[in-house]
């Protein structure tokens, strides 16, 4: 059996739809997910068996996809962000064909690279850099780089040529053309891209991939630490003169490609002078989280611990939902944001950061801050365990609780 067998054999696409179907679940998104066509995927229950053949029978065909509809939305750091949401029916078909070419173009991809794969995921980009800097920042230089709208400026031309070296059969092929050449809604208008691919499949973050897997092992070779999680990558070495030579020869590839590095997040210098890499920040042998994401961090809890003039029994009850059992609790929101920069060192962010938290808490029952109401407040809310992201911080830090420990034992005593 050949790929392509391998994609449309009926139990294949079955698998894809339960895959979709747990995503959703867990996403909260099975009667809220809407594509051009309006259907979500509780649509389907009743007739899965029904859109399975239909699904086969549409890939076997190499019937074109329905234009993903692309919506703008509003990002948290201000500005909007372009999304693109598929049909149902063609986010199946996508999941059909990832999850049989992904194992096996995953062990073709340059161990240099992490993004979007489960054996080389982005936590442990980060965690190869950290000991890097930990031992060697002093002497160390860096080089990051950002790639100006990568997905958006993918030359699909170029793309087709790459797939064509992985050997697959001519009909898989043409089923990852479906992808590339896919259109979208937008403005009342279907438009067909020149370049760049429609985000919001996996298949996606599979062209993103494979586009840059041969610089990534070239380049891999020759420095001593080499990293890229989609669009951005670092490399560290003692050498400047290597890295300028390599920056000179990444540029080159990079315009070979017809892609572009963001000139305000590309520089080279000495790694004990700040820099920021997945979201952490570097500097003179300290990691922390960087400012953008502590500054959305205490813009939530600000907008949800908004005061109002409701009498202090209100606000009591309130409180206890708002730090334990809300979806997107305080405790939770914690614990996220631990796990997400679980490898920070720098104690003094973290605290000030759980100081900032108690002086919203205590504008929250008093409108001011005072130092005097501030433990007024924890006098109040002495029964109701205040979460801390400090002392959390130090649980992990020092291995006396993990994230896991912290988070069942608080739903417990909660």
């Amino acid at each position: 059996m050949n790929l392509f067998e391998k994609i449309v054999n009926t139990n294949n696409i079955i698998n894809a739809y339960l895959d979709l179907v747990k995503t959703f679940d867990e996403n909260s998104k099975s009667a809220k997910y809407r594509g051009l066509d309006g259907k979500c995927l509780n649509d389907f229950d009743f007739n899965s068996a029904e859109m399975v053949e239909e699904i086969e029978t549409e890939l076997k065909k190499f019937i074109p996809l329905t234009p993903a509809l692309k919506l703008n939305i509003p990002k948290k750091s201000g500005g909007d962000r372009s999304i693109f949401i598929y049909s149902v029916k063609d986010r199946i078909k996508a999941q059909a064909i990832y999850r049989i070419i992904e194992p096996i173009v995953n062990n073709m991809l340059s161990d240099y690279l992490y993004s979007y794969r489960t054996s080389h995921p982005a936590h442990k980009a980060a965690k190869s850099v950290v000991k890097r800097y930990n031992k060697h920042y002093k002497n160390d230089f860096v080089f990051c780089a950002d790639i100006k709208d990568y997905t958006d400026n993918i030359n699909q031309n170029i793309l087709k040529n790459k797939i064509k070296s992985l050997y697959f059969d001519e009909k898989t092929e043409l089923l990852l053309n479906l992808f590339i050449k896919n259109k979208f809604f937008f403005d009342k208008s279907i438009i067909i891209p020149k370049k760049g691919l429609v985000q919001g499949v996996p298949i996606i973050a599979f062209f993103a991939n494979l586009y840059l897997d041969d610089m990534d092992k070239e380049i891999g070779k020759k420095v001593s630490l080499y990293r890229r999680v989609g669009d951005d990558f670092i490399l560290m070495d003692k050498n400047i003169t290597k890295l300028n030579n390599l920056k000179t020869k990444i540029c080159r590839q990079i315009e070979n490609l017809d892609l572009h590095l963001s000139e305000k997040k590309t520089s080279i210098q000495k790694a004990e002078k700040k820099f920021i890499f997945l979201g952490y920040e570097f500097s003179d042998g300290t990691i922390s989280i960087n400012n953008k994401t502590t500054a959305r961090a205490i813009s939530r809890w600000k907008r949800k611990l908004d005061y109002k003039p409701i009498p202090t029994s209100k606000k009591l009850k309130k409180i206890k939902y708002y730090l334990y059992t809300d979806s997107d609790s305080i405790h939770h929101d914690f614990l996220q944001l631990l796990s997400s920069y679980r490898l920070v060192n720098n104690d003094k962010q973290i605290k000030k950061l759980s100081e900032t938290f108690f002086k919203i808490l205590t504008k929250y029952f008093f409108k001011k801050y005072s130092h005097k109401k501030q433990n007024q407040v924890k006098k109040i809310l002495k029964s109701n365990n205040v979460p801390s992201l400090f002392k959390y911080y130090l649980n992990i830090k020092h291995g006396k609780k993990s994230i896991t420990e912290l988070s069942v034992s608080k739903k417990t005593n909660n």
